[in-house]
């Protein structure tokens, strides 16, 4: 099956693309069911994976038109916020016509 795929793709495209894949609770380090060339190949590719996310540009929340301030969140600051009202019921604000 493997062989009648890699025809196909050199047939239509001229070319072969490897999607290698890992358990994600395990590092690659620790597959030891890969070739040493597959996993020289991973560990390149895992390289230049790393290289092209730090490279990433931060992008904005708002654009500067439509806000005064300007406020731009990098995907590396995700921080996660506790609502105080979710552990204790006293610091719910109260709101008009809740029925």
């Amino acid at each position: 099956m493997l062989k009648y795929y890699v025809t196909e793709s050199m047939t239509k495209n001229r070319r072969i693309c490897f999607l290698i894949e890992c358990p994600a609770g395990e590092a690659y380090r620790e597959c030891c069911d890969m070739a040493p060339d597959v996993t020289e190949i991973a560990l390149k590719q895992i390289e230049r994976f790393k290289k092209a996310v730090n490279q990433a540009p931060a992008v904005s929340a708002y654009s500067a038109a439509h806000s005064k301030k300007s406020v731009s969140i990098a995907p590396q600051e995700k921080t996660e916020v506790e609502i105080a009202a979710d552990f204790d019921p006293t610091k719910l604000r109260p709101c008009k016509n809740a029925k």
